[in-house]
């Protein structure tokens, strides 16, 4: 029933017996705004068999009648932008069949008591600015899996009784910004699956004692901004943990050593941290990550991934790149080991509106600002795919999606140029990642061919068939033009060694 006209409420709705569904007010999204209606009828009650009562966008009704209470098949209760309402009725606790309480753009005060009674699955509070804390029996809510406390910018703790909810599923806590801390309990919610937490400006801290959250598989924190550590505890019992975000987080400086806990990993996220230089050794032992994400980040180096041997998506954009970043030097060193890797992006210095909401667009941003990586980067990066193509890598991408020019180092890679007749493509085409990878496979073919050759000579028996990949770069080095990339590692290596030896002596 969606009227902007709408003044008064018909007695005779109260003899529908078997309505099931009553949508009173802008429900059709419309967006209809009724300041007319003021009160419903005191024969709501009446109405035994309603299941879904939705109340939208009625700005002149000030109160719910307590017959309301008296819907003892109610399933599911929604009021929307009725601004004037600002209690519900005490004895809300009757509705024993209530799975569904949602509270949106509301102007109550604070949730009756006997809300505990409730066999409610399902609670969600959206832009409640007036309520101030949730009444301690949330936490008999014994069948409640999923709660939501967004934009309810009043409240400023919860209560320790929320780890009493043993069948918690889903818990999204987002835009409070007066929450400085969860409370303890939410270590016992031993059912949680997936945690958001984002836009709590004041939370300085996550419960340590999280062991018992055992089922966890989805955690987000984003734009949490004065976190800036996670207790080494955190990931003791998470080992179901499948993604993790982080995101916005402005003083994170460090994942704890303990990342390693997550064996069960695929997804791991980070965006938008400012302090957060390096990512811990540990994260190796990850062997079931398939998409790791580290944007914005002043990344200084990168740790070895080589056994990240289930890798499919790589991105890394580095903040701060200016300042001197060894990360993509670093990175490459990995590459030749990441043998399912599909997709790989590489930029630095995004600009700042690339990341508007990091869990809608985090699988499909494509600007990463207007700066290229140094021609010393791209040729590490080149190197490292011409001595080993990867076999499913479909492209290299950087700033606005582009490929990686590799044609900057075309001389270094052994690029034939631009307008060789063999190829018959346009310079533009020629210089991008995509074509770069397929010359690196051509020429990697050439090197399979001559070792195979070579097998067929001396015999299946001789050392040819006992070649591996370094054998091969050799190889490489003496067919394909004469560089030793793994004689430049070492070096680079060795560089290092000195470098922090000298550091600490000074020191």
């Amino acid at each position: 029933m969606h009227s902007s006209r709408l003044t008064v409420i018909p007695n005779w709705l109260g003899e529908l017996s078997c309505l099931k569904t009553l949508d009173l007010g802008g429900g059709d999204g419309s967006g209809v705004n009724n300041n007319n209606l003021k009160e419903l009828p005191a024969d709501l009650g009446k109405l035994w068999s309603l299941e879904t009562l939705a109340l939208r966008n009625l700005s002149g009704l000030e109160k719910l009648p307590d017959t309301v209470c008296s819907l003892t098949a109610l399933k599911s209760l929604t009021i929307d932008n009725c601004r004037k309402i600002t209690e519900l009725p005490a004895d809300i606790g009757n509705l024993r069949a209530l799975c569904t309480l949602e509270l949106r753009n509301s102007s109550v005060k604070e949730l009756p008591a006997s809300i505990g009674s409730l066999g409610l699955q399902t609670l969600e509070l959206y832009t409640c600015d007036q309520l101030k804390k949730l009444p301690d029996t949330v936490g008999r809510l014994y069948s409640l899996e999923n709660l939501t406390v967004a934009h309810c910018c009043g409240i400023t703790e919860l209560p320790a009784s929320i780890g009493g909810l043993r069948t918690l599923h889903t818990f999204v806590l987002e835009g409070t910004p007066l929450i400085k801390k969860l409370p303890d309990p939410v270590g016992r919610l031993t059912a949680l699956v997936n945690l958001a937490i984002e836009r709590c400006s004041a939370l300085t801290e996550l419960p340590s004692p999280l062991g018992r959250v055992v089922a966890l598989r989805k955690l987000e924190l984003l734009n949490v901004g004065k976190l800036d550590k996670l207790p080494h505890s955190i990931f003791h019992g998470f080992g179901e943990l499948v993604e993790l975000t982080i995101s916005g987080s402005h003083s994170l400086q460090r994942l704890p050593d303990t990342l390693d806990r997550l064996t069960f990993l695929e997804k791991l996220a980070i965006a938008e941290c400012e302090q957060f230089k390096n990512l811990p050794t540990s994260i190796s032992n990850l062997i079931r990550l398939k998409i790791l994400l580290i944007r914005e980040c002043p990344l200084r180096d990168m740790p070895c991934i080589e056994a990240l041997t289930e890798l499919h998506r790589l991105e890394l954009v580095v903040s701060d790149y200016a300042s001197g970043s060894e990360a993509f030097k670093a990175l490459s060193r990995s590459l030749p080991c990441l043998k399912q890797l599909e997709t790989l992006c590489l930029g630095r210095d995004a600009s700042e509106d690339a990341y508007d909401e990091l869990h809608y667009d985090l699988e499909f941003a494509d600007d990463y600002g207007d700066q290229a990586l140094s021609e010393e980067d791209v040729l590490a990066i080149g190197r490292a795919l011409k001595a080993w193509p990867l076999p499913l890598l479909n492209r290299v991408s950087g700033n606005h999606g582009a490929d990686v020019d590799f044609g900057i180092c075309r001389q270094e890679l052994g690029l034939p140029t631009p307008f060789d007749q063999f190829w018959h493509i346009t310079p533009t085409n020629y210089i991008g990642g995509c074509t770069s990878l397929a010359f690196f496979r051509k020429q990697q073919k050439k090197v399979e061919a001559f070792a195979s050759g070579m097998q067929k000579r001396l015999g299946a028996s001789s050392c040819v068939s006992w070649l591996d990949d370094h054998a091969l770069m050799i190889i490489v080095d003496q067919v394909l033009g004469g560089w030793s990339l793994r004689k430049q590692w070492q070096q680079q290596q060795q560089q290092q060694q000195q470098q922090q030896q000298q550091q600490q002596q000074q020191h």
